[in-house]
């Protein structure tokens, strides 16, 4: 667990981007200019890069410090694999011939399900990305659509009080995602009898769900994670009542119902302040956790935002990849 995002990337997308560097290519909008930059250093910070159809042996050649500006900004790339940060670059000449093979032949879903948090940067159309992120739920990123995706680099803050529509705001977060993890200890909210509040979880839950699933999955099944902690009835036995409705409010969310699986686990180690919501690509987490009373709304609370690509001030450090790693690994244990 290195910390490094990884990246399949082909190798005619990482020409076409790099001829378009707006230092040297005065056909980039100036509102993409700080864009561009941030997709270069994702590329050359804290990632680990597959080249999925050129050799290494043609890859360097094309890298160039005293050739056409392009190939300067290449090996300015090439270069940053090597300093010493743990950074990698590999190249797998028939990779993309094995996805494009996985895919024809009906098997994209075995070929894509190992890697719920790469980004694939793709010489492809922006119609071809399209219709493979509706299929997978996974990020396909070409020069056609590039510049839509401006939630990997930004981190952000909403206010939920009494006049918010409750979990609505999350919508302007939605992106492609295939998995959300949810951790909260105190999901299962009861009032000071003890007495369950289904209505205040169901509401919470399905607004929630509404604004983060995304409104197609041709192919992959959404896979939804919830860790909590056990609720108990009156005898002392484990309630299990919950998860049964939970099982049924959120698949009837899509279209595509009978392809969310939703496991809940009440089996295993928390800090009591765990409140992490998090996606293929980004992380949420909120101070009263996700299913807010009307007295919490009134006293308010916040959304915290952050991408897959977000470090901490200070630090180079992706911490908010390793927190998604981390929950990944809780969740594969249990």
């Amino acid at each position: 667990m290195d910390g490094n995002i990884d990246i399949y990337c082909e190798f005619g997308f990482l020409e076409k981007f790099c001829k378009s560097c707006p230092q040297t290519n005065n056909s980039v909008p100036n509102e993409n200019y700080k864009k561009w930059f941030e997709y270069f250093e994702l590329l050359c910070g804290h990632s680990s890069i597959l080249l999925t159809d050129i050799e290494k042996k043609d890859f360097i050649t094309y890298c160039d410090e005293n050739g056409n500006e392009w190939q300067q900004i290449l090996y300015q790339l090439l270069q940053s694999r090597y300093d010493g940060k743990g950074n990698h670059l590999e190249c797998a000449p028939k990779e993309r011939v094995y996805m494009e093979t996985y895919e024809r032949d009906g098997e994209g879903i075995e070929y894509f399900d190992s890697k719920e948090q790469h980004i694939f940067f793709m010489n492809r159309s922006k119609n071809e990305c399209e219709r493979m992120k509706d299929d997978y739920g996974l990020l396909f990123i070409s020069m056609d659509n590039l510049y839509e995706h401006n939630l990997l680099f930004t981190s952000d803050i909403q206010e939920i009080n009494k006049d918010s529509k409750l979990w609505e705001c999350a919508k302007q977060y939605r992106h492609p995602c295939n998995t959300i993890v949810l951790v909260d200890n105190y999901l299962y909210k009861q009032n000071r009898n003890n007495v369950l509040l289904k209505d205040v979880i169901k509401t919470n839950l399905q607004s929630l769900f509404d604004s983060l699933l995304p409104e197609k999955l041709m192919q992959k099944t959404f896979k939804i994670y919830i860790f909590t902690k056990s609720i108990y009835d009156e005898r002392g036995a484990e309630d299990k009542s919950m998860e049964k409705l939970i099982q049924k409010w959120i698949p009837s969310l899509r279209p595509y119902s009978d392809k969310i699986k939703i496991e809940i686990s009440t089996k295993h180690e928390t800090d009591d302040h765990d409140r992490y919501l998090l996606t293929n690509y980004g992380l949420f987490n909120c101070g009263y956790g996700f299913v807010l009373t009307d007295s919490e709304r009134r006293k308010g609370t916040s959304l915290s935002f952050f991408p897959i690509t977000h470090s901490s001030s200070g630090s180079k450090k992706n911490n908010v990849y390793r927190i998604m790693q981390n929950l990944r690994k809780r969740r594969n244990l249990n």
